[in-house]
């Protein structure tokens, strides 16, 4: 699928914003409409999608579309470009119907009935909605329930040859019928309505009416389930009575049964030609005053039937009680063959009554759900021509032109939904004329313009905000006017006050932002100047940490001011150069104390700012060698001892050597030499010395040699320690220091071996 994004453009109008959901199809998300500036909802399905998916998206729009009710969430338009094909529709902010679940009884009851409703009204569309379940039922925030989703939604009269889903739907709600892939009817919302039912009541005892109507909509079989969702929303409405302890009131016929019966003319309705002689007829009516007394009965229970089968049976499904207890015990009953022909012609005029309430219906639902927008403010001629048509609908029903009233009122649903697809058009012209007034400070009219978009689009944002702020238009007006005759004049603290009192009525005002934005603009060229002067005055000081502060606080103000990049520049020059200069002056501080570890230190930090600077690059070098020097005259000199070793001896010759070759010798240096001369002169001139022994023990001077076994033997040796070690077989070995000093030859040294193993 394209992938689809926080942010993306959809058709260069739709603005993604959050993804609200995803399915097999495509994908939901919270849009924002940038022509209308309001937020809706996109249905989206993606490039390269089937043929059928793209016909079933249209489809849903169509039929969506035709739907306009209260409970029903209005579908805006089919919609392709940005590589997408989609649908925009409302949004409805609020939890799914799911929420409700655990709630007492009647409140559960009060949206399922709005539903019912909702239901009864697609299917007299000839929509079966087919997927039916809590998600697909969002409550509003002012507590009504609104239907959505019409992706699978099932045509009662579909045209042949035209795309059709069978299956699908949700599990633990779609019908067994449904599953099974047959053809769409409305008792598959019926029985997902029992399941939904089920599902918000699970766990509470239910009164054994709604036990009844439960089991009777969720059986298996089509057959046993009630046969459209009127009857369940009356029963739903019974019920809810009965748990609120309201008296029970009888139902009524609607409006239009109320009306008075006319008279039914007795000529219009001829009884058949009686078979007596003129003078039995002559004598009969002379002495019933005129006319027979069974044949003026038999006229009276024909339009008693006719009252009955016009006005009562339509309205009323069961009613066992007769029509007229007491016209039946006074009558004779009316020959069988004139009855037969009347009850024909009367169940006709039934069935095309039938028909015609129906569309009437329809069509009021519509025209009810229109102006529950306020349609007869914006509807226009199409609203007109609906209310005629509903006018003369009501007067054909009176005047009982059933089959003429079905057409008219099919005429005035129309009327309605070409009323229906005028809302987004007046929405947009609205908003522009709002916008318009605001701008030219005409705040009576950007309220009615405001207003009326929110009679037609209740959950417009943008109306909102544009009603809000024309509300406060007047007092804005007048705070900027004040404010920019206080800018003129030169106070900009009081002219900044009241446009920023302005803007806390109106934040979108853009008077008073602009003049905000150009006080703000002045006082950064003042803090900007002010700033640049500081900053250069610190530089010519070679004050360089004040001045990079002062033209940082200047970029700040202007990050892409050339002076203020050439200034740092300037400053990040004379830092450098200021660096080399203070390192320089210290190094050679140090080479003057003969300190050649931190002289060596200072050239390196030169280094570290210029690599190719010559003065720090030999000044490290001879302060890294004389450190060197330095050290190693040290050591010598500290630990005399080590010179009795003839290599020792050789490297402090080697470094004295270097040190006297020193043209210019510091104290330091100088006392380093005359104390290791002394010391390599000293051990190097050779001493005497003599050992003592038993002719029986071999005797062994280490760094020397061996001596072997003797009783007295002279030995050369250079000032230093030696170790002396004597060996014989059976006795234990004796190991014995000699120092030999320069001054004074030692002591002779006995070694010999006395102890036995």
């Amino acid at each position: 699928m394209t992938s689809l994004a926080r942010g993306q453009l959809l058709g260069q109008r739709f603005q993604l914003i959050r993804p609200l959901g995803k399915g097999g199809m495509g994908e939901v998300w919270l849009a924002d409409d940038r022509e209308l500036e309001d937020r809706v909802v996109a249905k989206v399905i993606p490039k390269g999608a089937s043929e059928d998916a793209l016909t079933l998206l249209r489809r849903e729009c169509r039929h969506a579309r035709k739907l306009v009710h209260k409970n029903i969430v209005p579908v805006y338009d089919f919609h392709r470009g940005s590589g997408v094909s989609f649908i925009t529709m409302a949004y409805v902010e609020g939890e799914n119907i799911g929420c409700l679940r655990g709630v007492p009884l009647k409140d559960v009851l009060a949206p399922l009935i709005s539903v019912a409703d909702a239901l009864a009204y697609a299917h007299a569309q000839g929509i079966v909605h087919r997927d039916l379940k809590a998600p697909n039922i969002l409550i509003d925030p002012s507590g009504e329930p609104q239907l959505l989703d019409f992706g699978i939604a099932g045509v009662l009269d579909r045209e042949p040859g035209a795309l059709e889903i069978r299956g699908g739907g949700s599990e633990g709600t779609a019908s067994p019928q449904q599953l099974a892939g047959e053809t769409p009817s409305p008792t598959d919302d019926i029985y997902a309505f029992g399941m939904l039912v089920r599902d918000l009541t699970s766990g509470e005892k239910l009164p054994s009416k709604l036990e009844a109507l439960l089991s009777a909509t969720t059986n298996r079989d089509p057959r046993h389930r009630p046969t459209d969702m009127r009857s369940i929303q009356a029963s739903l409405e019974e019920i809810r009575r009965e748990i609120t302890e309201t008296p029970a009131v009888k139902l009524t016929p609607p409006p239009r049964v109320t009306k008075k019966i006319e008279p039914v003319a007795f000529d219009a309705m001829k009884p058949p030609t009686p078979t007596t002689s003129t003078s039995s007829v002559k004598r009969r009516e002379d002495q019933s005053g005129g006319m027979g007394f069974k044949t003026l009965m038999t006229f009276a229970v024909l339009v008693g039937l006719a009252g009955v089968v016009f006005f009562v049976l339509p309205s009323f499904v069961v009613d066992t009680t007769p029509a007229s207890t007491e016209i039946t015990e006074a009558s004779e009953p009316a020959p069988r063959a004139e009855l037969a022909v009347e009850t024909a012609d009367l169940e006709t005029l039934a069935e095309s009554k039938a028909l015609a309430d129906k569309a009437q219906e329809r069509a009021a639902g519509a025209r009810e759900a229109l102006e529950a927008r306020q349609a007869q403010i914006w509807g226009g001629e199409d609203y007109r021509l609906g209310v005629e048509a509903m006018t003369a609908g009501g007067e054909q029903m009176q005047r009982r032109e059933f089959a003429r009233a079905e057409t008219t009122y099919e005429e005035a649903l129309t009327h309605w939904n070409v009323v229906q697809g005028l809302a987004s058009g007046v929405v947009s012209e609205a908003l522009a004329r709002g916008r318009d007034a605001l701008a030219a400070g005409r705040s009576t009219e950007a309220t009615d313009a405001f207003a009326l978009v929110l009679k037609v689009q209740p959950g417009s944002s943008a109306a909102r905000t544009g009603l809000e702020r024309s509300r406060v238009l007047d007092e804005v007006r007048t705070l900027t006017t004040s404010a920019e005759e206080l800018e003129a004049r030169g106070d900009l603290d009081g002219a900044a006050e009241r446009y920023r009192k302005a803007v806390s009525l109106d934040p979108l005002t853009t008077a008073a932002q602009k003049g905000l934005a150009r006080i703000d603009k002045h006082a950064s060229e003042q803090a900007f100047t002010a700033a640049m002067s500081e900053a250069v005055a610190a530089l010519n000081a070679r004050d360089f940490p004040r001045s990079r502060e002062a033209f940082e606080r200047a970029r700040a103000i202007k990050p892409k001011a050339p002076d203020v990049t050439n200034g740092l520049a300037a400053v990040a020059e004379g830092e450098r150069l200021a660096t080399i200069a203070e390192n320089r002056e210290k190094a050679r501080g140090f080479e003057a104390h003969e300190a050649w570890r931190s002289a060596a230190q200072h050239y390196q930090a030169v280094l570290d700012v210029d690599a190719t600077i010559r003065f720090a690059q030999e000044g490290k070098a001879r302060a890294e060698a004389r450190a060197d020097l330095s050290s190693k005259l040290t050591f010598h000199v500290g630990n005399p001892a080590r010179l009795s070793e003839a290599k020792v001896l050789d490297e402090a010759s080697r470094s004295l050597q270097r040190a006297m070759d020193i043209e210019e010798k510091g104290p330091r240096l100088a006392g380093q030499i005359e104390r290791l001369d002394a010391l390599v002169r000293e051990y190097s001139t050779p001493v005497q010395v003599y050992l003592l022994s038993d002719k029986k023990t071999e005797v062994v001077v280490y760094r020397v040699g061996t001596l072997g076994k003797f009783d007295r033997h002279a030995l050369v040796l250079r000032p230093g320690t030696y170790t002396v070690v004597g060996t014989r077989r059976g006795y234990r070995d004796v190991r014995l220091r000699l120092v030999v000093e320069a001054t004074a030859p030692p002591e002779p040294l006995l070694v010999r071996c006395e102890e036995k193993i």
